[in-house]
């Protein structure tokens, strides 16, 4: 998976994965428990996981809920740049 842009100055971006699992912190990785097992999101080299953070949702049902969004941003600031991850099953 990844995304990517060009910029007209030099800066940064970022992608945001949503979980309704709270996700936990591996090295470098995020993992998110389902059940048994556990998925694996491994950013590419010139990636990296910058934060692991909550946030209020208004649910498809109208009521507030909380997730956790895992943000993803380049390694290094620049006017072109990709955000990668790879997602494994452990």
């Amino acid at each position: 998976m990844a995304d990517s842009f060009e910029l007209k100055e030099r800066g940064s971006f970022e992608t945001l994965l949503i979980t309704e699992t709270a996700p936990l912190r591996d090295g470098t990785d995020a993992l998110i428990p389902t059940g048994t097992q556990k998925l694996r999101i491994r950013p590419v080299e010139g990636s990296r996981i910058t934060a692991i953070e909550t946030a209020a949702y208004r649910g498809h049902q109208g009521t507030d809920e909380q997730v956790w969004r895992i943000r993803l941003c380049p390694a290094t600031h620049s006017t072109r740049a990709t955000v990668a991850y790879t997602l494994q099953i452990d």
